[in-house]
C-alpha cells in the first residue's frame, strides 16, 4: 500500500511513496543519529564550507 502526498487544496496526488520496513526505518534512524553526532561536533568554520 503506497503512501500518498496529496495537495489538500486541489486533491491532486503529488507523489506516492512505498512504506519502509521496520529494518529500513531502524537503519535510517541509526544513520541519522551518526550524522547528528558528527554535525554537533563540527565547528562553525567546518559548517560554513
Amino acid at each position: 500500500m503506497a503512501i500518498a502526498s496529496v495537495n489538500p487544496a486541489t486533491g491532486e496526488t503529488l507523489r506516492e511513496f512505498a512504506p519502509l520496513t521496520s529494518a529500513e526505518i531502524e537503519t535510517r534512524l541509526a544513520r541519522a543519529e551518526i550524522a547528528f553526532q558528527q554535525h554537533r561536533r563540527s565547528t562553525l568554520a567546518e559548517l560554513a564550507n
